[in-house]
């Protein structure tokens, strides 16, 4: 069997998806030769030099601009006071690498100003065949008046995908946002989580899904191994890896046992895409470095990610919940049954919970949930199994979260 080590240490990252309950799992529609126009919308305020001192919020846009296809664009805006357009959609790799490192920190929060410089941008688009949206990252309380943009992104089908950096980001208000366009939430705790969440975005964005979402940690020389599922006729699979602090090894093993390493890109990432992948059993396999302190530990992050395929319902989970009460949801493959699920839900504190699935009844799978712990972000990551109606057999991660204000608001309506 060859080995090909990759040493890499990944960052243990916490963070969150947000859906409105009763929606299916939201991949954008579009196929790999679909052009996309990107706009990427992001916070240049002077609070972002406490937030993210070590501009990483230009690290993830970098990464998002290198997974875009040769005839996708993007446009580049940062916004304060005011919103400036540092590249209006264009695919010039070098031009949007110049924009990214023009992003400042210096000024308010006017994040209306910033979706208003997109929905010109995307507008301005002549293609009718092309598929367009924003990822939009800010810190903090939006300033000025806000005129409900986004519900013209909604109108158009052009979904905006928030990220919410810190714990004084306006996370309601974020949710909002994504909810009212047909995107998500994410909420980044530190800008160390940022590349990561943009990972996560540019896979919705080239119509993937989770395969497999892995956060662990591993001491000295351990090995684990996370296995996941490739269907027939899959023609590429993702893989996306963060971190920071020690290097343990991590490899894709995929079913003939020949193991693949994941390329170094940014100053703390590493990710492949593996073209016309073997169909079965994967695994990601994750080895302690040796030099690590006998009571040190490696925590680490890694994504795979591929295309399409089928749509997973997940009702009950609303983007705003509320603490001290009981959390009762459920999983449902429209066009078949689910056999097997488990709902590992992060607590604010950094705990886990397993959750196990029972069957309802009617093909689908019910969760009980009574460990609700106050205010914070509760990452449910629900990793399932089943099969189509056809026969195929189906493997998915869904990551969602509920995200519970400190003061009981009301809900953002949709």
């Amino acid at each position: 069997m060859k080995r090909i080590a990759l040493a890499v240490a990944v960052l243990s990252i916490l963070f969150t998806v947000t859906q409105p309950a009763g929606e299916a799992d939201r991949s954008v529609s579009v196929s790999r030769g679909t052009p996309l126009h990107l706009a990427i919308v992001i916070d240049s305020s002077g609070s972002m030099t406490r937030s993210d001192p070590e501009d990483l919020r230009k690290t993830a846009a970098a990464f998002i601009v290198g997974r875009l296809g040769d005839d996708d664009r993007a446009t580049v805006v940062d916004f304060d006071h005011a919103a400036r357009v540092l590249a209006d959609a264009t695919s010039d790799r070098k031009l949007l690498q110049k924009a990214i490192d023009a992003i400042d920190s210096d000024g308010g929060t006017v994040i209306g100003s910033g979706l208003d410089a997109a929905f010109m941008s995307l507008s301005r688009e002549p293609e009718e065949e092309i598929v367009r949206g924003v990822i939009l990252l800010s810190d903090g309380q939006s300033a000025g008046e806000h005129r409900d943009q986004e519900v013209r992104f909604g109108e158009e089908g052009w979904p905006i995908y928030t990220v919410g950096l810190g714990q004084h980001a306006d996370k309601a208000f974020l949710i909002r946002i994504a909810q009212r366009s047909g995107g998500e939430f994410y909420a980044a705790r530190t800008a160390g989580d940022l590349e990561g969440i943009f990972g996560l975005v540019s896979a919705f964005f080239r119509g993937e899904r989770p395969l497999r979402l892995v956060r662990d940690e591993v001491k000295r020389e351990e090995e684990k191994r996370y296995p996941f599922h490739v269907a027939y006729d899959t023609d590429h699979i993702f893989a996306h890896a963060v971190w920071k602090g020690g290097r343990p090894e991590m490899l894709l093993a995929d079913p003939s046992g020949y193991e693949h390493s994941l390329d170094e890109g940014g100053r703390n990432s590493a990710s492949i895409e593996i073209e016309g992948p073997l169909a079965g059993e994967w695994a990601v396999v994750v080895t302690g470095e040796p030099d690590l302190g006998e009571k040190a530990r490696s925590a680490f992050r890694i994504l795979v990610a591929g295309p399409g395929g089928e749509k997973i319902d997940v009702r009950g989970l609303d983007a705003l919940g509320t603490a001290g009460k009981r959390w009762s949801f459920s999983a449902k493959l429209p066009e078949g049954d689910l056999n097997t699920g488990t709902a590992r839900i992060t607590l604010p504190s950094g705990k886990t919970v397993d959750v196990e699935g029972t069957a309802d009844g009617e093909g689908g799978l019910a969760f009980d949930f009574t460990e609700v712990k106050g205010a914070g972000d509760y990452e449910v990551e629900i990793m399932l199994t089943g099969q189509t109606y056809t026969g195929d057999d189906v493997t998915r991660t869904v990551v969602k979260s509920v995200h519970v204000p400190k003061k009981q608001q009301r809900k953002p309506s949709r």
